[in-house]
């Protein structure tokens, strides 16, 4: 069984690891904002090291997850994804801090501040909502042709109920 956790502290024996960097990763590498390790059946064999978005990496939301054949990490701005099978790897700008990852035996589901996006297996956006919140967005309902969740319009409690197209991302 795969697994993933997420940590502001490498320790000292998963320093050998295999590292994969993501993020904004400046000149001279520097020392990672945090750090997943992804471990099979309880063993540790791959570590990710997280660097901060500039500016956008304020957001409390971070999660982690193993989709498929990838390692998923939402954080500040952007959505990362790591294949397992030769750690190659995408990172999504969610033009918003992150949300949460929603995965389905099809396609990931992200949400952001304000909109919701599609990723197939090969880490490509395949769509992304209109805008559908403004402090938020959360997902009740993904499986199915319809796509149902809440945004944020009016904090703290102004959510309205939106429904989109699974297939295209369009209002439903």
């Amino acid at each position: 069984m795969l697994s993933v956790a997420i940590s502001n502290t490498v320790e000292h024996e998963l320093t050998s690891l295999t590292s994969v960097q993501v993020g904004l990763i400046p000149s001279g590498r520097g020392t990672p904002d945090r750090y997943a390790t992804v471990s099979r059946d309880g063993y540790p064999f791959l570590r990710i090291d997280i660097y901060a978005d500039s500016g956008s990496d304020s957001s409390t939301f971070e999660e982690a997850i193993v989709w498929r054949d990838n390692v998923v990490v939402g954080r500040g701005g952007h959505v990362h994804l790591i294949a397992l099978s030769d750690h190659g790897h995408r990172s999504i700008p969610l033009e918003w801090y992150f949300g949460h990852l929603y995965p389905s035996e099809r396609n990931l589901f992200v949400t952001s501040a304000q909109r919701v996006f599609c990723i197939g297996p090969d880490q490509h956006v395949l769509w992304r909502s209109e805008i559908v919140g403004i402090d938020g967005v959360v997902l009740d309902e993904i499986d199915g042709p319809i796509v149902r969740g809440k945004g944020e319009w009016n904090p703290p409690d102004g959510w309205r109920s939106f429904a989109l197209l699974a297939s295209s991302g369009a209002p439903a």
